[in-house]
């Protein structure tokens, strides 16, 4: 993680259900010496995974409380382990991470240049929205 500096770019990597952001770390780790000019490569635990505050039920464990958690990590700044200050940042996401990156897309006030889901299963009431978003 270099930081966002001038134009800097901030790829965000997303697990899916089972499991937690070490999962990308190897991926994460490539893309970091692949392309050096990158700003970051963040591998994130998303909500009530890995090393994220782990919290009863009562608390959502949505899509879109998903999607909630990543566009307050775009607009949290950077010297406080958040994504404000990238010229651009790309969302990938497996399964239930990518399910949580076009809820972001499509619910959230947040734009992402681009992105990229594999592996994941549309449905509810915004499917066909995410869905025409991620072609």
């Amino acid at each position: 993680n270099r930081g966002p500096t001038g134009k800097s770019t901030a790829v965000v990597f997303c697990h899916g259900l089972m499991g937690s952001c070490a999962n990308w770390h190897s991926v994460a780790a490539d893309v970091s010496r692949k392309l050096p000019a990158l700003g970051a490569a963040v591998v994130v635990d998303m909500r009530n995974h890995g090393r994220s505050p782990h919290s009863e039920m009562s608390v959502p464990h949505t899509a879109h409380a998903m999607a909630l958690d990543l566009a307050h990590w775009a607009d949290t700044p950077a010297e406080e382990g958040g994504g404000k200050g990238y010229h651009r940042i790309v969302l990938l996401g497996h399964s239930m991470g990518g399910v949580a990156v076009s809820t972001a897309l499509v619910t959230c006030a947040y734009s992402a240049k681009q992105n990229v889901t594999t592996g994941t299963a549309f449905g509810g009431p915004n499917s066909a929205a995410a869905e025409a978003n991620i072609q």
